[in-house]
């Protein structure tokens, strides 16, 4: 299972970027960014927002731990990424979340995430779909 540091380095190599050219174009430095991907510590929210953008990748494919998980979070070629991050902004603010009393592990966070993603972006589809016609 990979972790956000390992789907950041690894995603960075795919697109040729250097420790440094990632940082300098997100505004950390390479020590930081090398700490991200070592594990020494985690990105803010914010962080992974602006990797995710500088990368043109979905956030989600920065938190998912599978390939098989990072394969469904593909965006469809007519998302934007301006939309992609308006929705994990959304879903990564810090308001409590639980249904009656239960709270919501981190990893049903996650699962509940991948499901609100899709209906997300299923609906979305449909909108730009009915506005094009």
């Amino acid at each position: 299972m990979a972790s956000i540091g390992e789907r950041i380095k690894e995603f960075r190599k795919s697109r040729h970027f250097t420790q440094a050219g990632l940082g300098q174009h997100v505004g950390l430095s390479a020590q930081v960014i090398s700490n991200y991907e070592r594990g020494y510590s985690t990105p803010s929210a914010e962080d992974i927002a602006s990797i995710a953008a500088v990368l043109k990748i979905p956030i989600s494919s920065l938190y998912a731990t599978t390939n098989t998980e990072l394969h469904a979070t593909n965006l469809s070629p007519w998302a934007s990424t301006t939309n992609r991050i308006d929705l994990d902004q959304l879903l990564q603010s810090n308001i409590p979340m639980g249904y009656g009393i239960m709270d919501w592990t981190q990893t049903d966070k996650e699962r509940i995430r991948h499901v609100i993603e899709g209906v997300f972006w299923d609906r979305f589809e449909e909108l730009s779909n009915h506005d094009s016609k």
